[in-house]
């Protein structure tokens, strides 16, 4: 049932975003069963057409004898300007829809995905998504320039008489990865942005920097809190169902005329587990961003009020036709 939507602290937003996702996990479901065949059909097709590409390079190159190697760089960059729009065109629509499914978790009302409005929502996802990279692109200009310095000034440590150096190196990487994680929070709201307000590219992530910087820090370690649960939670999946399919395995083998079903049940389960666990925990991210993003609305805007109103006039039209 629908409870009034009020400022939350950190364990209150996380209990929401789990009451969210229970509420609407078949539909969540089958939205993230659709994004999860359509990106193992488009993985397979950008494998085929990128070995394709890759042989007649190389054929090329035997029977003409082209001298130029930059070719294979020139190609390989070629294929993944080919890859990155069909992945984001993937990742907006999925993200879109998970989104969608818990609206009315947070507007009180049923709302249908195929809404009125979806193709300029989903076009602002995908906005959004794509200031999203050109954002982080000076981050990974920088980080690759610290980690190059780094490695040209302590030389090769990838051998036990610099294990010190190896350590630091790793120290460095771990710094990086928090750091990133502080510098992508600034639009980590920017696809919620893109759903539920009329804004495009940058200005979904200068949105979402308004609503989270306030909180900034706190929203940040819900997040990381978020991640670590799902990642916790996805491994105790993938560790029950694996247990679960080799003692069926192996029940299965100490039978005797049920050595090939035990087989079947293993190439079955090498596939389904991590499928499974990818579709449980595909929903969740989008989730949470949503719950922060309507949190911090009602904490700095007083949304809840205009969410009150808003239910009050469709019950008064809901009347109305009655």
């Amino acid at each position: 049932m629908h409870r009034e939507f009020s400022p939350m602290i950190a364990a209150e937003i996380m209990d929401k975003a789990v009451d969210v996702y229970k509420s609407s996990f078949w539909r969540q479901m089958a939205w993230a069963a659709v994004f999860y065949v359509a990106a193992i059909i488009i993985g397979i097709t950008l494998g085929v057409v990128s070995i394709f590409v890759v042989g007649l390079a190389v054929g090329l190159y035997a029977a003409y004898g082209v001298d130029d190697l930059n070719v294979f760089p020139i190609i390989g960059l070629s294929l993944v300007v080919l890859w990155i729009p069909l992945l984001l065109l993937v990742q907006a629509a999925s993200s879109t829809g998970h989104i969608l499914l818990a609206k009315p978790e947070f507007f009180g009302r049923k709302v249908k995905i195929l809404e009125a409005g979806l193709f300029k929502i989903f076009l602002r996802v995908l906005s959004a998504l794509l200031a999203q990279i050109i954002f982080a692109v000076p981050f990974f200009i920088v980080a690759g320039g610290v980690i190059l310095a780094f490695i040209a000034s302590v030389g090769n440590f990838f051998i036990l008489e610099s294990l010190l150096a190896f350590l630091a190196f790793v120290g460095l990487i771990v710094v990086i990865a928090l750091s990133y994680l502080a510098y992508s929070h600034v639009f980590s709201l920017s696809i919620s942005v893109a759903i539920f307000e009329d804004h495009y590219f940058f200005g979904t992530i200068k949105r979402s920097w308004e609503l989270i910087k306030t909180d900034f820090f706190r929203t940040l370690g819900i997040q990381l809190i978020w991640f670590i649960a799902i990642m916790v939670a996805s491994s105790a999946v993938q560790g029950v169902f694996s247990i679960l399919i080799q003692l069926a395995t192996m029940l299965t083998g100490a039978i005797p005329g049920l050595f090939i079903v035990g087989i079947i049940v293993s190439l079955i389960g090498l596939f389904a587990v991590p499928a499974l666990s990818t579709l449980l925990v595909a929903p969740l991210d989008g989730i949470m961003q949503a719950t922060i993003y309507f949190n911090q609305r009602v904490k700095n805007e007083g949304f809840d009020v205009e969410l009150r109103l808003d239910k009050l006039l469709q019950e008064g039209k809901d009347n109305e036709l009655l």
